[in-house]
């Protein structure tokens, strides 16, 4: 399994948004990439995954593989990292990209656990999450403005996406691993 999935994973299970499937199905994926552990052979095996119950033996397979559970902050980076790379290389549009982050960072973890006020800088991430209403915003707006349907020949949609790849470009060369 690619390094990179597997601690993507331990961070999402950090947080609290790793699927017990997709602990299953990793483990899986990393016997057959060629990882062994005796808790990976477990894990690959369980036909009914449960949290519960996997989500130790998770850690104890990470534990065997070297690593382990990375701590909140460890994990908000990691995950942020991911979804932030990705819109740097163009494998996703930055909207798109925000609106995973969102789901994966903001959510879990800004809005479920742990309230934050708007001004907080929680992680440097505080310019991700105004971009993200700013588009949402823009639509808001535009579609008032633009009856015709032609919102996203918007030139203010494309300044923000610039916006938002500069932005991650430089998070990511402050937050290297």
């Amino acid at each position: 399994m690619d390094p990179t999935s597997l601690e993507l994973l331990a961070a999402r299970y950090s947080i609290g948004t790793a699927l017990s499937d997709d602990i299953r199905a990793a483990a899986d994926q990393a016997l057959l990439s060629g990882s062994y552990s005796p808790s990976l052979v477990e894990l690959a095996e369980t036909r009914h995954p449960i949290l519960s119950t996997i989500g130790p033996l998770f850690e104890t397979a990470l534990a065997e593989l070297g690593t382990g559970v990375p701590s909140r902050d460890q994990a908000v980076r990691t995950i942020a990292r991911h979804h932030l790379a990705r819109i740097v290389a163009g494998d996703t549009q930055p909207r798109d990209g925000l609106s995973d982050f969102m789901q994966d960072v903001y959510y879990p973890v800004y809005v479920r656990n742990e309230p934050v006020q708007l001004g907080d800088n929680v992680h440097g991430l505080q310019d991700f999450i105004a971009c993200f209403w700013t588009y949402d915003h823009l639509d808001d707006v535009l579609a008032e403005e633009f009856a015709d349907g032609k919102v996203g020949e918007f030139g203010g949609f494309k300044e923000l996406e610039r916006t938002v790849r500069r932005l991650a470009r430089e998070w990511l060369s402050k937050n290297e691993t």
